[in-house]
């Protein structure tokens, strides 16, 4: 079966020690994802999970992907990954969704 994208969610935009400060990137990250699977019930028991990152380092530890997805409910058996590739990581996305989808 090949790579199917459902939908994507983003963590609002926020002002340098704005309103979101108070919050960790992984639980913007997990907020996102929360409101992905609620929207879509196919979403609940996903083959991986991608999540691009603009700025890692301080996030709160090692692949934040996992954190996310944990936090927001996904079985920890499911694979994710985090692309750090600065403002390319949306473009990074795409072409790992095709990667993965192209090799067998």
């Amino acid at each position: 079966m090949g790579t199917i994208l459902l939908d994507g969610n983003r963590t609002p935009f926020g002002k340098w020690k704005g309103g979101l400060a108070n919050y960790s990137a992984t639980e913007l990250g997990a907020s996102a994802l929360h409101a992905l699977i609620q929207k879509n019930t196919e979403a609940h028991h996903p083959d991986g999970v991608i999540l691009a990152q603009v700025i890692q380092a301080g996030a709160g530890g090692q692949n934040p992907a996992r954190q996310v997805a944990y936090q927001a409910g996904i079985d920890i058996s499911t694979p994710a990954i985090t692309l750090n590739n600065v403002c390319l990581g949306g473009a990074c996305f795409d072409c790992r969704c095709f990667q993965k989808n192209s090799v067998k």
